[in-house]
C-alpha cells in the first residue's frame, strides 16, 4: 500500500510540475500564441485540438493541460492545469511567475470571487494573472493559473 501512494503521490508531482513548466512558457512568450504553441510542442506537450477557442496541449496523458488562444476574437490567453491539483498549489505556482511580471500589484479577492489575481505587464502588455479554481478537461480535473491581457 505505501508503494502504491508513493507511485499516486510522484504521478500528481510530475503532472504539478508539468503545469508549472506549461506556464513558465506562457510567462516567456506571451501575448504571442504562435511562439507559446511552438515552445509547448518543443517542450514535449502534445497537441490535442482546438476547444472553446483554446489550442490544447497535453503531457502524461491528459493529467497535464496547457492552452493558448486560438483566435483573436477573444485575445491572448494561456494558462495551464493539472488533475487534482489544489488552488493553494496552483496560488504558488503564480506567485513563482510574479517575478516576469512588471508593476505586479494582488487585486481585490472578493472583486475576483475569491480565486487570487494580480495585474501588471508581461512582456510589455498589461495582463490579469489568475487562478482558477477548477478546470476539466477528459479526465483532468485541478485548479488552474493563467496569464489574460486586459
Amino acid at each position: 500500500m505505501i508503494a502504491l501512494s508513493m507511485t499516486v503521490s510522484a504521478q500528481a508531482d510530475e503532472n504539478w510540475d508539468a503545469a508549472k513548466e506549461a506556464l513558465a512558457i506562457c510567462a516567456k512568450t506571451f501575448p504571442n500564441g504562435t511562439k507559446s504553441k511552438d515552445a509547448l510542442k518543443a517542450a514535449g506537450w502534445k497537441y490535442r485540438g482546438v476547444e472553446s477557442g483554446m489550442h490544447i496541449y497535453t503531457r502524461n496523458g491528459f493529467r497535464a493541460v496547457a492552452a493558448t488562444n486560438a483566435g483573436k476574437s477573444s485575445g491572448p490567453r494561456c494558462f495551464a492545469s493539472a488533475s487534482k491539483m489544489p488552488v493553494s498549489l496552483a496560488t504558488e505556482i503564480a506567485k513563482t511567475t510574479l517575478k516576469d511580471m512588471k508593476n505586479a500589484k494582488e487585486l481585490d479577492k472578493k472583486a475576483s470571487g475569491g480565486v487570487a489575481r494580480w495585474e501588471g505587464q508581461i512582456n510589455g502588455v498589461d495582463t490579469i494573472l489568475g487562478v482558477l479554481d477548477t478546470v476539466e478537461f477528459g479526465v483532468m480535473r485541478g485548479a488552474g493559473v493563467g496569464f489574460l491581457s486586459r
